[in-house]
């Protein structure tokens, strides 16, 4: 939890590496590798990922924009790792950058302020330049109150914790939709109120060792804020739980195949809601619960998704392969044959004998695929290669 800048409107760290060292979660360990590699450190490889929300530097601006940026993305691997995949893939041709006494890489890309710097040989932080800026400034020891308060301390070792500044979500429950949040309904927000109004912080926390423990702080500037804190919490409880019960109703009338998974899930949070205690000292109010999940439910929820996503990039392929072949019967009926691997363009007294420049039948298709605009950029009479980049870019 180093660097993180005083003013830090919110944190979120996971703890991936310590998630998946329990044996049952093997296959979803191997289910989620896809795309992480990239970083130079599988999941399980990685103790630790940690977000930060900073306020823009500035005034305030006006909507409609971002309010809020997204400061900071801190990857920290168990052991030392070459984080070189990463930055060639996000920083080719990075530019070492030196101010106010730090020094840092950002991208050669024009128009890109995407920067990264290693603080040591396990840990890579990326973000924007004038917010990476701010994270080395406020140095190696944090004073933010959202991680060197008493609540976070209690729940740091979780797999999943955040925390969040009350201050800024005032400033973001504009319910006109003006303030650049999304638009919402003060009447169905007023009886929450207390969250944000009477708590300075809120810190949530979950872990999955032996049972799913979930653990709700809040930190109150008053004893009187604590209570109302407390009395929203339970009547938030009742709600939850009600509507439980409507959604296992519901369930039960349903012929979805998923209804066994459902009811699992709905048991679970049944479990979650009515296994709870709740502590309430001076100005700290905190709501913990527990319950057993059986681990091989998880699997096919993220197998659901894997083959939904599966699912959805076939049918992209197979529309991609058909368009494809109508361009090329297209072709064929305009010029009474299909396109040739290679087609010869306009003249070049440096090329070949006959003074052509040679293309590829997929250029020769862009036409009949509606990218008309790009093959008139097409300069036929230069190098191919030239020609394959800039079709790539």
């Amino acid at each position: 939890m180093s660097y993180i800048p005083t003013d830090a409107v919110g944190v979120i760290a996971i703890r991936p590496a310590a998630l998946l060292s329990r044996p049952d979660l093997k296959p979803l360990v191997e289910m989620l590798q896809f795309g992480v590699a990239e970083i130079g450190a599988t999941l399980d490889k990685i103790e630790q990922i940690t977000a930060v929300l900073l306020p823009p530097a500035g005034p305030r601006p006006k909507a409609p924009v971002e309010v809020t940026a997204f400061g900071g993305m801190f990857i920290r691997a168990t052991e030392p790792t070459d984080f070189k995949q990463v930055i060639a893939r996000l920083f080719p041709n990075a530019v070492e950058t030196k101010t106010f006494g730090l020094t840092y890489f950002k991208a050669s890309r024009p128009n890109s302020d995407i920067c990264y710097s290693l603080l040591d040989d396990r840990t890579i932080v990326i973000d924007r330049e004038i917010n990476l800026q701010r994270l080395l400034l406020s140095g190696k020891k944090s004073r933010s109150k959202l991680v060197t308060s008493a609540t976070w301390k209690t729940a740091a070792n979780g797999h999943f914790t955040a925390a969040f500044d009350t201050d800024w979500l005032r400033g973001e429950m504009t319910f006109d939709g003006k303030g650049g949040g999304p638009q919402l309904n003060p009447t169905m927000l007023a009886p929450f109120s207390p969250f944000w109004e009477d708590a300075d912080s809120l810190t949530i926390s979950a872990s999955f060792n032996r049972k799913l423990q979930i653990t709700l702080a809040a930190d109150c500037s008053s004893v009187q804020g604590a209570k109302r804190v407390k009395d929203t919490l339970i009547a938030a409880i009742t709600l939850a739980r009600n509507t439980t019960k409507g959604f296992r109703k519901q369930t039960l009338q349903s012929s979805s195949a998923q209804v066994p998974l459902l009811l699992t899930l709905l048991n679970t949070a049944d479990e979650l809601l009515g296994n709870y205690k709740l502590e309430e000292t001076a100005t700290t109010v905190q709501f913990s619960t527990s319950a057993e999940v059986n681990v091989a439910l998880l699997t096919p929820l993220v197998m659901g998704r894997h083959s939904g996503r599966t699912a959805v990039l076939r049918a992209v392929s197979t529309n991609n392969l058909k368009q494809i072949g109508l361009a090329l019967h297209n072709y064929h009926a305009v010029h009474k044959h299909f396109p040739p691997a290679v087609v010869y363009g306009k003249g070049n007294k440096d090329k070949d004998k006959e003074g052509r420049v040679p293309h590829s039948w997929r250029v020769e298709l862009l036409p009949y695929l509606d990218a008309a605009p790009l093959y008139k950029q097409y300069k036929f009479d230069e190098e191919v290669l030239s020609n394959v980049v800039f079709l790539k870019s």
